[in-house]
């Protein structure tokens, strides 16, 4: 996983070399509770991000404008897609995360401590969008359990880091491979800002996902405090609102700037496959309701972006009052 995502960047960055145009938006984040001193619950996230041109730059190549082009194309039928008065961008982003229990030295299965997940997928995302408003319909595929890679990658990054080689992989949930439909609809309903750049905006988000992984509600909202603020929406993180975080990046550019941000979050589900997983292995029930805050600060140019957060979620196991803490580094870049 780690190498393909590696690929992914060089493939993408190759092109941008061999071009004098605008390739899009390039980004890759890393979660891990390492920025925490922990090492359990989630424990590690990675995910690498294409947005492209909006289909209305008739950028030239599939690089370009294309694909954008192409996904407007395809989705024209669905609501405000194809709207003359709105941008759309389509994006992929490639993701995977892991769940581990507190003990990963133990190579027996532990009914008290949460499971060992991996989650591998592919997301395909078109955002129809202006400065206060996007639209983003999403298709993700992938697959959770042996077949996600996770364990391979945990036991690289725990040798890169000198960490304990963790030893129960073996009792990873069942495989199972995954489809899922999202919608998520966003406002920019606070914009303000000084002779100096310097302002305030307010975003709220809400939406809806339906597949055999997760299927539920969610909401949320990220208020931001910067100099030159950039007309992208929330903050790029491997959880929901990471490509909205991307449109519109690199667009109506002001030099360089900062931010500070607060986020606040909560999701609803309705079906959650790892409650069926654990179901006759563990000792404890899944929450179908969690709440999430992030805080964070990040630095910008016309080039490229630097970030970094710290999120606490409320522990979606319902025995447990524990939260799960971890940090974000992530990298935006102009290509």
């Amino acid at each position: 996983m780690l190498r393909l995502q590696t690929l992914v960047f060089l493939i993408l960055i190759s092109s941008h070399a061999l071009s004098d145009n605008r390739q899009g938006t390039l980004a890759g984040v890393w979660d891990n509770d390492i920025f925490t001193g922990t090492d359990r619950n989630y424990t590690n996230g990675l995910r690498v991000n294409w947005v492209g041109e909006t289909a209305e730059s008739e950028a030239p190549g599939f690089l370009g404008s294309g694909y954008s082009q192409a996904l407007k194309n395809v989705l024209g039928f669905l609501p405000h897609v194809g709207d003359a008065r709105l941008n759309h961008s389509g994006s992929i982003a490639l993701r995977q995360i892991m769940v581990t229990p507190e003990d990963i030295q133990s190579p027996q299965l532990l009914p008290n401590q949460a499971p060992y997940i991996g989650y591998t997928h592919i997301d395909t995302a078109l955002y129809a969008w202006d400065e206060r408003t996007f639209y983003e319909y999403q298709l993700t595929l992938g697959a959770v359990g042996p077949d996600s890679g996770a364990a391979s990658t945990q036991q690289f990054m725990h040798k890169v880091l000198g960490s304990d080689k963790p030893q129960g992989w073996d009792n990873q949930i069942d495989r199972r491979y995954i489809a899922e439909l999202t919608y998520v609809e966003g406002h920019k309903v606070f914009k303000t800002a000084n002779d100096n750049g310097l302002g305030w905006d307010l975003t709220l988000n809400y939406g809806a996902s339906l597949g055999n992984y997760e299927s539920g509600l969610s909401a949320g909202g990220l208020i931001r405090y910067g100099q030159n603020l950039k007309n992208n929406f929330n903050v790029y993180y491997t959880e929901s609102a990471s490509e909205s975080a991307l449109i519109g990046q690199f667009d109506g550019q002001q030099g360089a700037g900062w931010q500070a941000y607060f986020g606040f979050y909560g999701t609803a589900l309705a079906y959650n496959y790892i409650e069926e997983a654990i179901k006759e292995t563990h000792n404890f029930d899944i929450q179908p309701i969690t709440a999430s805050a992030i805080y964070g600060f990040a630095y910008f140019t016309d080039q490229f972006v630097l970030g970094f957060s710290l999120q606490g979620n409320s522990s979606p196991i319902q025995q447990s009052d524990e939260p799960i803490r971890f940090g974000t580094m992530y990298f935006i870049f102009n290509i």
